[in-house]
C-alpha cells in the first residue's frame, strides 16, 4: 500500500519540524513500565493536535516502526505533533542536538524508573507488614526513625518486611513511647547545716567556662532518690571522680543548700570523699 500522508519519508522537509520533548518507553526487559514524555503527548492528544497516522505514541510517524527512544516534534504547516524514533529523526536530519537529548531522555527515564521502583517497593512493604508494626514505626524514637527512613529510601532491602527481631523492637519502642506518663514526685532538699552524704545519679556533667577569670570548672547535677520522691543538687565535680560520666552513680560528702526557686533543687559545696559507685 502506497502512502499518501505528508509525513512519509520522501516528503519530509526537516525545516518544517521543531523538537518538543523526548519520548522513551520501556523495553521488554524493563520490569517497571515507565514512560517519559507521555504527559505532553496526552496534552496534545486532548487538544486534537496529534497526527494519528499510526495511532500509537510508541510508533514512528515517519516509518511506522515501534521504538523505545524518540521524541515529539511539531509540524508547523499543520500545527500538529508527530512522534519519531531517534533513528528516523537523525536520518531525516531534524534540527536537534541528538546526543544531548538522548542523554537527557536516558537520565529522565532512569530517575523515573528509580522512583517507580521505590514506590512499588514501599507498596510491597505495606502489603507484607502488619498494620500495628507500620504504626509502631511512627514512634518518636531514633531507632524507629532510622528504620522508617531506610524503608522509604531503600525498600528493596525489606522485600519480606522487617525481621522478627526488628518488629519486636519497634513494637516495644512504640509501647514505651505511648505508655502513660507517671508524674515524678519531688521532695525538698534536706535542710541542715551539717555535711551530709549524698548519693545519686549524675543526670548532667558538663564543663562550665569562667569568662572573667579564665579557665573553667566541671559541674554536675545529681539526682537523689528517696522513698518519698527525688531532689536535685548542683555543684563542682570533685577531683577524685573527674572521669564521671552522665548516668553514673556518685557518692560524696558535702554541705547542701536549698535554691531560691524550687525547694527540690539545691547547691552543694566543698564535696569530699567522692566515689563512683555504679
Amino acid at each position: 500500500m502506497n502512502r499518501t500522508d505528508i509525513h512519509r519519508p520522501t516528503e519530509i522537509n526537516p525545516e518544517d519540524y521543531s523538537f518538543i520533548e523526548c519520548l522513551q518507553f520501556p523495553s521488554a526487559s524493563d520490569l517497571i513500565p515507565v514512560r517519559i514524555g507521555m504527559d505532553t503527548y496526552m496534552k496534545f492528544l486532548a487538544e486534537g493536535r496529534v497526527d494519528l497516522t499510526h495511532r500509537s505514541a510508541s510508533s514512528c510517524t515517519i516509518c511506522g516502526a515501534y521504538y523505545n527512544q524518540g521524541a515529539i516534534f511539531l509540524h508547523h504547516p499543520t500545527n500538529k505533533i508527530i512522534t519519531v524514533g531517534w533513528q528516523c529523526a537523525e536520518k531525516m536530519h531534524f534540527s536537534v542536538d541528538f546526543a544531548a537529548e538522548k542523554r537527557k531522555g536516558k537520565s529522565l527515564f532512569e530517575r523515573a524508573t528509580k522512583r517507580a521502583k521505590r514506590v512499588a517497593g514501599i507498596r510491597n512493604f505495606v502489603s507484607v507488614t502488619a498494620k500495628e508494626v507500620r504504626t509502631a514505626l511512627k514512634a518518636d524514637h531514633d531507632i524507629c526513625e532510622d528504620i522508617r527512613s531506610k524503608v522509604i529510601s531503600n525498600p528493596e532491602w525489606f522485600t519480606d518486611g522487617l525481621s522478627p527481631k526488628q518488629e519486636a523492637l519497634v513494637l516495644k519502642l512504640w509501647e514505651a513511647a505511648n505508655a502513660p506518663k507517671v508524674e515524678e514526685k519531688h521532695v525538698p532538699v534536706p535542710s541542715t547545716d551539717e555535711r551530709i552524704q549524698i548519693e545519686g545519679e549524675a543526670v548532667s556533667v558538663k564543663w562550665v567556662e569562667d569568662y572573667y577569670n579564665g579557665g573553667g570548672t566541671q559541674k554536675m547535677t545529681v539526682k537523689v532518690n528517696t522513698p518519698n520522691g527525688s531532689w536535685l543538687c548542683y555543684g563542682s565535680v570533685p577531683t577524685a571522680v573527674e572521669d564521671l560520666e552522665r548516668g553514673q552513680t556518685v557518692r560524696f560528702m558535702a554541705k547542701v543548700e536549698q535554691g531560691n526557686k524550687d525547694e527540690h533543687f539545691g547547691f552543694f559545696k566543698r564535696p569530699t570523699k567522692a566515689k563512683i559507685v555504679a
